[in-house]
């Protein structure tokens, strides 16, 4: 079963100084620390990867033409630990994952995974030049998990990311 999230914020800084201070390692944490189920976060390695350097965020499945040109991207691989309340008991969970930043694209894509596969999580973040002076920070989470977990899990995203998304404007520029 699927669930899906969609969240958005406004920074009032210029999209350049916003995207520089959350592509930071530093930041990482920091951004992670803004969620409701957050209890440890560490960053284990970090390398580059290829992109096609006029990535664009889309929303469909559909076949897109080749890349011309690429992009040398930094990869973060990180270790998330969170606490969910399931049932009425409180459960560990740990996430790995990684994090691509595409400085040509402004964007991060992001992808998790938690209890050896059966919760798999992508997310995109996306920012948006407005008025010149103003970014918008706007995500959205796409995941699968089984069945049983789907309702739980969807719920727990959706309340989870609005929550820290809305937070952002807490951190340093």
């Amino acid at each position: 079963m699927s669930f899906q999230s969609e969240a958005s914020v406004v920074i009032p800084h210029p999209i350049d100084k916003v995207y520089s201070a959350f592509s930071a390692d530093k930041q990482s944490y920091a951004i992670a620390k803004l969620s409701p189920l957050m209890r440890e976060f560490t960053i284990t390695d970090t390398d580059e990867v290829l992109l096609a350097s006029d990535l664009t965020y889309c929303n469909h499945d559909v076949d897109l033409p080749a890349s011309t040109s690429e992009e040398v991207a930094r990869r973060i691989h990180w270790v998330l630990k969170e606490q969910v309340t399931y049932l009425g008991i409180p459960v560990s969970v740990t996430v790995l994952g990684t994090q691509i930043h595409s400085d040509k694209g402004k964007l991060h894509i992001y992808e998790g995974s938690a209890n050896d596969g059966q919760v798999v999580v992508h997310k995109v973040r996306r920012f948006i030049a407005e008025d010149g002076h103003k970014t918008r920070i706007a995500e959205v989470i796409h995941g699968r998990t089984m069945w049983l977990l789907s309702g739980f899990v969807g719920r727990e995203c959706r309340r989870a990311h609005a929550k820290q998304v809305a937070r952002y404007i807490e951190l340093p520029i």
